[in-house]
């Protein structure tokens, strides 16, 4: 189970850094969400990024993936993020049944209602989100950010210059295809060595805690 969870997080990890990687598009305007989105926290400066830099980068960045959206985006990290909410929440709502001083029976009623009330969470999860973030703001800070950080103005030229050839288009389309194969053979290679090295952890705590008894 626990290289089972590990395993999972990298892949999302990878899976997410990926698809912000590949991001240029404008953030979604409020007639798209009706209501102008909330950034949750201040976003970084960007005046160390001059205007040309930033022109160039966010050419760069419509290179890498033209087709993809803020709103595409925003839907692949929910979709992500639900997958480890869901346990999550079903663990909070089942510490807080456990924690009521109702009749067993209505402990037992509230049991048998917790995937729905999970579900649901999940549904306004989705609807709030969008109303909540504007994913199109933040990828262009952050990737103008960093881009700026580890290219210089005329590595972004050499960069852009490089994704308009045919080499550099095909790397874009295959590059999915490159992490769907990437991941399995990560996880077939990495699997047994992790499940031994967390088996052995666990052996030498439990003699520990033996030995502490005794």
């Amino acid at each position: 189970m626990t290289n089972r969870f590990l395993i999972g997080l990298m892949y999302m990890a990878f899976c997410f850094t990926f698809a912000i990687s590949a991001q240029a598009q404008a953030p979604p305007t409020p007639e798209k969400t009706g209501q102008a989105p909330l950034i949750i926290g201040p976003l970084p400066a960007q005046d160390t990024v001059t205007p040309e830099k930033k022109a160039l980068i966010k050419e760069l960045l419509g290179l890498l993936n033209p087709d993809n959206t803020a709103e595409a985006i925003a839907i692949q990290f929910l979709e992500q993020f639900q997958k480890s909410s869901i346990i999550l929440i079903k663990s909070d709502l089942r510490e807080w049944i456990e924690a009521q001083k109702g009749s067993p029976a209505e402990k037992k009623r509230l049991e048998a209602e917790m995937d729905e009330s999970a579900l649901r969470i999940l549904t306004r999860l989705r609807a709030e989100f969008p109303k909540r973030f504007n994913i199109g703001e933040i990828l262009e800070t952050v990737m103008l950010e960093v881009y700026d950080k580890h290219f210089t103005e005329a590595e972004v030229k050499d960069l852009i210059a490089f994704y308009k050839t045919p080499t550099g288009q095909k790397i874009i389309k295959i590059l999915p295809q490159i992490a769907a194969e990437t991941i399995p053979k990560i996880r077939q290679l990495m699997a047994p060595a992790a499940t031994l090295l967390v088996t052995e952890l666990l052996r030498d705590e439990i003699k520990r805690l033996t030995a502490k008894q005794n």
